[in-house]
Formats: C-alpha cells, structure tokens, sequence
C-alpha cells in the first residue's frame, strides 16, 4: 500500500552542508549551497517523480576538465602522494559516442527492446545524441607471474622512468598495448580521476597508487583501429555505457573469493568450521559478467570501482555498491553499514566546504551502523575468546 506523506516526508535528509575536498563525489554539486537529498524507499511514487540517475558524457568532460560555465568551483581528484605511494600505474579510461558506421543500438532501439527484457534505453552522450557511449577494455593474458592475470581491465600499465608523468604513462601504455595513439589529435584529454590503492589476489600492494586519466573520442569518428600486444592482451572491447547501467547488469556476487580476512580481520580467529556456519567463509564482489564471450568477460574489483568514479562524475549510479557481501545476512548489515559511513568520511576532509549529495545506500548505512552498535560492541568483547 502507498506509504503515508507524513511517513514519505521523514525520509528527506534535513539540510546537508558536509566539508567535502578532493572526493570524488562532487559531480553537478555547487559549492556554498544547501540543499536536500531524497532517501529512496519502497513509496509508490511515478518514475516521471524520481528519474533514475543517467550517465551523460558531457558533465563528466565539463566537471574533470574544469572548463565547464555550470559548475562553479572546479573538481580536485583525490591524489595519493608520491612519498608515501612510490610505485605508481596509470590507466586510461577511453570514451567515444557509436555512430551510425558501428552498428550501435539507437535509444529508440534500446527503448523498444527494454519492453520485452527489462533493461534501460541506451542513451547519448554529449550533445544528446542518438546513440550511446562506448568505453574501451582489455582482458589480460593468463599468466601466473601476472598478479592480475587474465582480469578485465583499463589498458595501462607501471610507470616507467621514460615517463614524464603519470598521464604520460597511461598514453604510452594504452599505444603498446592496444595501438591507439592517444596524442594524435583524435582523442581529448578530459581529466584525471581520484587515485586508488591497488590489491591484487586478495593483498594489499604497500606503496602502489593506481591513477586514472579520462579520454574522450572526437565526435563523428569511428571505431580506432587496435593492435594488441598478443604478449600481454588477450582482447580487447568496446562497451556500452547503457548495457553496463542496465537493470540486472551487475551481479552483486558475481566473483567469490576467500578474501574474508580483509573484510573481517578477526575472522582469522575462527575455526574453518565455525567461519562456514556463520557464513563467513566467502566474500562475493559485484561484477558484470558476460559468459557468453571467450575467455568469459568478468569487470569486477579496481576495474569497476574506476569506472564507477566516472560514472558517478557524469550523473549516473555507481556499479559497485554493495562493494562486498557474504553469507551472512546480519554480517551484510553491519559492513554495508560500516562501508557507507567510511566512505562518507573519506570525502570530508577539512581542506573546503562543500556540499555532499547523499545516496540511499549512506543513509541507510548511517542508521545501521548506529541501531547495530551494541552488537558491534558485543562482537569486539567476545572477538578474542574464539
């Protein structure tokens, strides 16, 4: 039954202003402004009232670039210094609109086949055109030297002493491995996306910082022809933005791993049997799989978090929430709850003020945590005696 406009109404957030610096959740968000955020719920409201988040390639360029007239103060990704972050990669994350020469499905083909199978129209990007966007990937040899061996990814690579910066290394390596000259006047450099920690096999890479650089095809040109390094790439696609958004596109556990340690350390502490009955002998990862293609495509871990930050730049909907689950339900909960809160702190430096668009996911990981402290105090007493 429809919920209570008395009840609908309690589920607006008061007024926001949250002390934001170099996040990565700035998209569309005007500094010195108070505004209110939305909580989604189960309320019977019209899709005309709440439209689902659109990705528009556009408002990522304006936002990265800073040469945008509609935002009025400039986006500053989050940088891991290079004292503290040593070894650095870099990886290019390539856009470029379909035309009619590629084969593309319109919005309108899109829109017809959303009908029968459930899925979102494709959309244009810049400039509202008829077709969607594209987004380059690789997949990479299977190697047992390679601790990434055969994982999806952004073509890039380590940064070598020949490179001026770290840019320079995302070009330099996206021409050795798939023959694309990013500097040839066909691409547009757009910006640069916050830097991350790297993990490869479930470990934490001390002193590895991965940066991520958006460039852009030029309008109207179509699809660059690619020379694969056969010693490292085993393909290499092109993408649709839409079919990546599209409704079930995303399996929440579409990779399972026994990585549960990095999750909850003080699993470690558990016998093998007692981790199985409390569901806590799995962590699933949200991932895109297409089975279909050989090698099976799976865009899962530091892959989809990137393109989640770009996403998320260009208006649309992060694809690696939940980040991780497990078996158990009531441990769901708790780090979802956990995730939500650290990431809210993460974007909140003290550096400038500025406001921070709230998602569902925050405001339900907020309320979590707090109703859950008890329990988490009771876990961290007894945590030792297992």
């Amino acid at each position: 039954m429809p919920c209570r406009r008395a009840a609908c109404a309690a589920l607006w957030l008061p007024l926001v202003r949250v002390p934001m610096g170099g996040g990565c959740r700035q998209a569309g968000v005007l500094a010195g402004r108070w505004q209110l955020q939305p909580v989604a719920r189960r309320c019977h409201v019209s899709s005309a009232q709440t439209p689902h988040p659109r990705f528009e390639l556009h408002r990522l360029v304006t936002l990265v670039s800073g040469r945008g007239t509609g935002v009025s103060a400039p986006y500053v990704p989050r940088l891991l210094p290079a004292d503290e972050w040593p070894k650095r990669a870099s990886v290019a994350i390539v856009f470029r609109h379909c035309n009619e020469t590629d084969n593309c499905q319109s919005r309108d083909e899109a829109k017809a086949a959303s009908t029968s199978d459930g899925s979102r129209p494709g959309r244009g990007g810049q400039g509202g055109g008829d077709t969607d966007i594209e987004v380059l990937f690789i997949q990479r040899k299977v190697n047992e030297a390679d601790p990434w061996s055969g994982n999806v990814a952004f073509p890039g690579g380590r940064r070598d002493a020949s490179d001026k910066d770290d840019c320079a290394t995302a070009e330099r390596e996206v021409l050795e491995e798939v023959g694309i000259d990013l500097r040839n006047g066909d691409f547009e450099f757009a910006g640069r996306l916050c830097d991350r920690d790297v993990t490869a096999r479930g470990r934490r890479q001390k002193g590895l910082a991965l940066s991520a650089f958006v460039f852009v095809q030029r309008a109207g040109l179509g699809r660059p022809e690619m020379r694969l390094d056969e010693r490292e790439i085993e393909s290499a696609r092109w993408v649709s933005v839409s079919e990546l958004e599209a409704a079930g596109a995303i399996d929440r556990r579409g990779v399972a791993r026994d990585y549960v340690h990095l999750v909850v350390p003080a699993v470690k502490r558990l016998t093998p049997r007692l981790r199985s009955a409390v569901g806590l002998d799995t962590v699933y990862f949200p991932a895109f799989v297409d089975a279909t293609a050989d090698p099976p495509f799976v865009l899962w871990g530091l892959t989809l978090r990137a393109l989640s930050d770009a996403l998320e730049l260009g208006g649309g909907s992060r694809l690696d929430w939940p980040p991780v689950s497990l078996n158990s339900k009531g441990a769901n909960v708790v780090l979802w709850a956990i995730f939500g809160v650290v990431e809210l702190a993460s974007h909140t430096p003290a550096t400038s003020m500025r406001p921070l668009p709230i998602t569902p996911h925050h405001q339900v990981s907020a309320t979590t945590l707090f109703a859950a402290m008890p329990s988490l105090l009771a876990l961290a007493t007894v945590a030792p005696f297992w």
